[in-house]
């Protein structure tokens, strides 16, 4: 099977799933939840999406179970879907999260008490209390490293990029896989700011303040807004791209010890 990737680290390629990667995802997923025959799960997202392919469909067929995956998201129909499914479980992206947040009212009753969204949402916990649904999501342990990989059963994980040696060698190196995330040595955080007038050279002296040495970013810059794939993820490997020589980014002298 290839599924093609939304492309936020590059262009987007083609993943070769095998069969045995197809069952353990699922086995993975089902297990990890506690999914029965019992359960109903449901989401909106597209079935190019891995949250509606993956951890939605083939999960329902690994655990015996029945599925509904919507043509759309929409904000005003979501909880009344899940109370008419009778969804035990769903998943959805933070920021559909945020808007059903925003959105205001109350869901009607239903049996749904966990919802799977990444990344988490702003105003996360207020969702929690407001809807009586426990997020599930996830993150970095704190640690401060790339990710990488290897698993020790055959075909557990994708075989690479379809018609494209180079990222797939690139990917692989060293027989490892490496995901590309978390590795930073000298962190540009980029700010989208609601407010007129937001003082970068404040902020930054706000953040020495408030985090650790080795989270306090070396750049700065103010954008109006992220650039994103169609799926809502931020496409980092745009940003990567500017670079960081150019006057609308600030540097700033690396965080000492305290």
């Amino acid at each position: 099977m290839i599924q093609f990737t939304s492309g936020t680290t590059g262009d987007s390629k083609g993943v070769v799933y095998p069969h045995h990667f197809l069952y353990l995802y699922s086995a993975m997923v089902s297990d990890a939840q506690g999914h029965t025959s019992q359960d109903v799960l449901s989401t909106p997202l597209p079935l190019f999406h891995v949250a509606a392919l993956h951890i939605v469909s083939n999960s329902a067929l690994h655990a015996g179970c029945r599925a509904h995956v919507k043509p759309r998201f929409s904000a005003s129909a979501y909880w009344q879907e899940i109370a008419r499914d009778g969804a035990t479980f769903s998943i959805l992206l933070g920021p559909l999260a945020a808007i059903l947040l925003k959105r205001g009212g109350e869901a009607p009753p239903r049996r749904l008490r966990k919802l799977f969204c990444v990344p988490f949402p702003s105003g996360g916990e207020e969702f929690e209390r407001r809807f009586r649904t426990k997020l599930l999501w996830q993150g970095p342990a704190g640690e401060v490293g790339e990710l990488v990989y290897r698993p020790r059963l055959p075909d557990a994980m994708a075989r690479g990029y379809y018609e494209d040696p180079g990222a797939t060698m690139a990917a692989f190196r060293n027989l490892m896989f490496h995901t590309g995330e978390l590795g930073e040595h000298e962190v540009k955080l980029d700010v989208v700011s609601c407010s007129r007038g937001f003082d970068l050279q404040e902020y930054h002296a706000w953040l020495r303040d408030e985090l650790p040495r080795h989270m306090v970013p070396r750049y700065l810059e103010l954008l109006p807004e992220l650039p994103k794939s169609a799926s809502t993820k931020v496409q980092k490997h745009k940003l990567a791209a500017a670079g960081i020589d150019r006057r609308e980014v600030l540097a700033f002298e690396p965080a000492r010890a305290r």
